[in-house]
């Protein structure tokens, strides 16, 4: 599927990922957060909704879809839901 499809289904809770790349990599949107900032760093500020990419090493970090990426048809949703408009599993 196209990126605004991901996006799509990124927003309705679903993983995403690239066909090329490795199937243990995905997307994932956190919703944006009332109060997560830690107090060290002034606490209170709320958090908008972010996109994480989860990596090989089993960490999260902050994803930046690339040109590549936005244009891009090759997305899926991970898991048993095969196509956008499956949007039965999560």
């Amino acid at each position: 599927m196209k990126f605004p499809l991901a996006l799509d289904a990124l927003h309705e809770g679903y993983k995403v990922h690239r066909t090329c790349w490795q199937s243990d990599c995905w997307v994932v949107q956190v919703p944006a957060q009332a109060s997560h900032v830690p107090q060290k760093f002034g606490g209170g500020y709320p958090t908008e909704a972010t996109l994480w990419l989860k990596t090989l090493a089993d960490t999260l970090m902050p994803f930046t879809p690339t040109h590549a990426d936005l244009l891009a048809d090759d997305w899926q949703l991970v898991g048993n839901a095969t196509a956008a408009t499956d949007m039965t599993v999560r």
